[in-house]
């Protein structure tokens, strides 16, 4: 209620006024009251978003969002990055081809495992939310199977992580192996750590 209102309100009291005249301007003053309130909030900008590092959701009750480019880990910290991010063989979603068995790990942890001895071509490989900071480790083998251990061949084709999200792209090893004779049974002919960095 602004200081006019509650002036007339104050007079309209001391001079005996009816009640309808008092509720009104009663009724008044909540009006005034409510309608700048409405216009505050009508200005009032959304809460900045959290930042690298905040809290994504400091508290049930004031939620926030993390600010584009980021979003929230485990801890609901936000951070950048991306939050479903793939190994691929290429720039998109290509896939990756391997001869013969392939591991993958982020942050020390196993996300992918091809173990059937036999050359193949995978489809993207998920690795799931990964902040820039991360490691991605990729592990090639040769076979363990004896008739292949010395007569098959080893490769593995080039590396990149790739953010569907963002569109994001970063080169991991842009050669891979280029193919070679097999190295011997379980020969592990590539093991290499990469710092996520999109």
């Amino acid at each position: 209620m602004d200081g006019t209102r509650f002036d007339d309100l104050t007079r309209a009291l001391a001079r005996g006024s009816t009640r309808r005249r008092v509720l009104g301007a009663v009724a008044g003053g909540l009006v005034a009251a409510l309608g700048g309130r409405k216009a505050a909030l009508a200005d009032h900008k959304a809460d900045h978003c959290a930042k690298e590092g905040q809290r994504a959701h400091p508290d049930q009750n004031h939620p926030k969002s993390c600010c584009p480019g980021l979003f929230p880990d485990a801890d609901g910290r936000c951070v950048a990055g991306c939050p479903n991010a793939f190994l691929t063989g290429g720039p998109g979603m290509q896939g990756v081809f391997v001869d013969d068995d392939l591991e993958v790990l982020v942050n020390g942890a196993t996300v992918f495992v091809d173990d059937n001895e036999l050359a193949s071509f995978h489809p993207p490989i998920p690795l799931g939310a990964v902040a820039n900071g991360d490691t991605v480790r990729v592990v090639a083998s040769n076979s363990t199977t004896p008739i292949w251990c010395f007569n098959g061949e080893e490769i593995l084709g080039p590396l990149y992580l790739f953010c569907p999200t963002t569109g994001e792209t970063q080169t991991l090893d842009a050669d891979g192996v280029p193919l070679q004779p097999a190295g011997g049974c379980g020969h592990v002919f590539y093991d290499e750590g990469f710092t996520v960095a999109l």
